[in-house]
């Protein structure tokens, strides 16, 4: 049976963290995680011996910040270190805020039982002029700016409207449709391959744009066979395509709580983003204690 991989970006709650890698360890999965540069009081010590089947590695650690190239080359980075350390059947990208919400033996399971199938989700109502404008032109400060206000973001918006009035367009030279959804992922080994292989392109037409972690690998994979093989092309308005519940109905994504508990064990997804630690600890617990006494 050949192994599949987490890679993990996190940057706090260093509590959850933990939760998550516990209901991940399984004899056939590996856990790579990225820590912000950013993050304080993260200590690796506070995670050893914490696995008791799963290899555990932390990559170098970088500064993310929200909407930037950064997270593009977070995980990338994540892909190149599991990649250098092994051969993975999978490469599942979470956050430091997900849970999964089955054990870790009927999640292996399920992947295999769909081996092959790539879980890149595809947004059906994102399209157009909003989803160009974000690699059209050149977001120049945006691994500065994130999501703050004040002098440099206004700077920003300025030289992008001057760039629109202008004409500049990079999406002239992408020659491939533009494509967006979520940018968290289960992808097969081989797909995982063919986005390193592309990171020249990748970085030549991202660079410099603004929240296009949700579209560099969309737009990579439209047009080529691993399109065909995507185990859901109509998103519907859920997130079913790369098995994450993520609800945007009732928050910015919705935060699960234990008022969420019975929702989310009968939940045919295999992950759910997002959870706090600060705010709803017992929300975690519980699913922890539900998914290990199952497993």
């Amino acid at each position: 049976m050949k192994k599949h991989v987490y890679l993990i970006m996190a940057y706090h709650q260093f509590e959850l963290l933990k939760k998550i890698i516990r209901l991940l360890d399984y004899p056939y999965h590996d856990i790579f995680i990225h820590i912000d540069a950013t993050a304080k009081n993260f200590c690796p010590d506070d995670f050893e011996g914490i696995t008791n089947h799963s290899n555990l590695y932390f990559t170098d650690r970088t500064n993310i910040t929200w909407g930037g190239w950064s997270q593009i080359n977070c995980e990338l980075l994540l892909l190149k270190k599991a990649m250098q350390t092994g051969e993975y059947n999978y490469y599942h990208l979470l956050s430091g805020q997900d849970l999964p919400l089955h054990p870790a033996d009927k999640i292996y399971n399920f992947f295999a039982k769909n081996q092959g199938k790539e879980f890149v989700h595809y947004s059906t109502d994102a399209m157009g002029e909003v989803a160009k404008k974000r690699v059209a032109t050149y977001w120049l400060f945006q691994d500065r700016v994130g999501r703050s206000r004040g002098f440099l973001s206004f700077l920003q918006t300025v030289l992008v409207r001057l760039q629109g009035i202008c004409g500049v367009d990079r999406t002239r030279n992408i020659e491939r449709p533009i494509a967006m959804g979520a940018n968290w992922f289960s992808i097969t080994g081989d797909l995982a391959k063919f986005v390193l292989e592309n990171e020249v392109w990748i970085n030549k037409h991202f660079r410099y744009t603004r929240c296009a972690d949700e579209m560099f690998l969309q737009m990579l994979v439209e047009s080529t066979p691993f399109y065909d093989k995507l185990f859901l092309k109509n998103s519907q308005g859920n997130y079913l395509s790369c098995m994450r519940y993520i609800d945007w109905n009732r928050g910015r994504p919705h935060t699960f709580t234990l008022a969420d508990y019975d929702e989310l064990l009968n939940s045919e997804y295999m992950f759910a983003r997002k959870f706090d630690w600060d705010e709803d600890p017992q929300i975690c617990l519980s699913l922890e204690r539900n998914l290990l006494r199952d497993f």
